[in-house]
């Protein structure tokens, strides 16, 4: 009887410390404060990566014009919204036929990225004439217009000619389609160039930077916050808790949105009597990237510690289950 109770309580003993009945510590994360520079003059592009919590690209947000959809079967084309640029539809088939832009019917792009509600929009049929206002520089210079005909699209390429709008000569170029990023990006500088601009698409979640607002849909105006990648990166504004108590399970209740402007330029706001921005620091936004993590990141400040404005300060937090 001993030794049969002996042997009962070394089992009870190896059954409490089998591997499924141990406790697995919670996992946790810490917030953290990062502060970005888009510069005095919101000069600077800024694509940021959530997983290394840090800027990982950066350009001057004027070296672009036209972003052309990659993938084999993309075939969008987006305009430079940190330039405020348009586009407008001639009733031409030959660049040498058009000399002015009367008469144009101008659009933008929408600030939601919905490829629906693209200026350039489908172009694929007609292979019209198409003005494009290049929008203006960091200082407010206009950078004047072109005209281009968008000739085709294949799994590999864009092919266009274009030309300034005072000239009667074209010139042809083939875009290469960039797979690992979501747009290849061109530039009517110096004769026409492919820029490198994106990161990787599955690099980064989100890009600090001006970018054209369209208010009351005809009027265009230009705002400094921020957007979200296209692929795969879903946003969200979340209220009803304060910010150090939103969590993970909030995450799972809460409906996502495909539109890349939901953290836009709201969360801060412009004092005329002051000339100063004050940032809203009680409003959450909650982010999903591509591999279905999920981040809460709220404003702190908009200015540096030299006082310099363009340098939004946030805080930053993972949420794990």
């Amino acid at each position: 009887m001993r030794t049969a109770l002996i042997l009962l309580s070394f089992a009870a003993l190896f059954a409490a410390c089998e591997k499924n009945e141990i406790p697995v510590p919670k996992h946790t994360t810490s917030a953290n404060v990062k502060q970005v520079s888009m510069g005095g003059d919101y000069a600077n592009q800024l694509f940021f990566s959530l997983d290394q919590q840090e800027i990982i690209s950066q350009n001057d947000r004027a070296i672009w014009d036209l972003g052309f959809e990659s993938g084999a079967n993309g075939w969008h084309i987006v305009l430079n919204g940190a330039k405020l640029m348009a586009a407008g539809k001639t009733n031409y088939t030959v660049l040498a036929d058009v000399h002015n832009d009367n008469g144009i019917i101008w659009d933008w792009d929408r600030p939601s990225g919905s490829y629906d509600s693209t200026a350039i929009g489908e172009w694929r049929n007609d292979e019209q004439v198409y003005i494009i206002d290049r929008g203006v520089s960091t200082t407010g210079a206009p950078l004047g217009k072109v005209k281009v005909i968008f000739r085709s699209s294949d799994a590999n390429s864009y092919e266009i000619e274009w030309a300034d709008l005072g000239s009667a000569s074209g010139i042809s170029h083939t875009i290469q389609k960039e797979n690992s990023c979501n747009f290849s990006f061109f530039s009517f500088n110096d004769g026409g160039q492919v820029v490198t601009i994106e990161p990787e698409k599955t690099d980064w979640e989100l890009c600090f930077s001006s970018y054209t607002h369209v208010f009351d849909a005809h009027t265009p105006y230009l705002v400094n916050g921020v957007t979200a990648n296209r692929s795969g990166v879903l946003l969200a504004e979340f209220s009803g808790k304060p910010f150090a108590e939103v969590n993970y399970s909030d995450c799972l209740s809460t409906t996502f949105s495909e539109q890349i402007n939901v953290i836009g330029y709201t969360w801060k706001t412009f004092d005329f009597n002051l000339s100063t921005y004050s940032v809203n620091s009680n409003r959450t936004f909650l982010i999903r990237n591509h591999e279905n993590r999920y981040f809460k990141l709220r404003f702190l400040d908009f200015y540096d510690d030299h006082g310099v404005k363009g340098a939004p300060s946030f805080e930053l937090q993972e949420l794990v289950p």
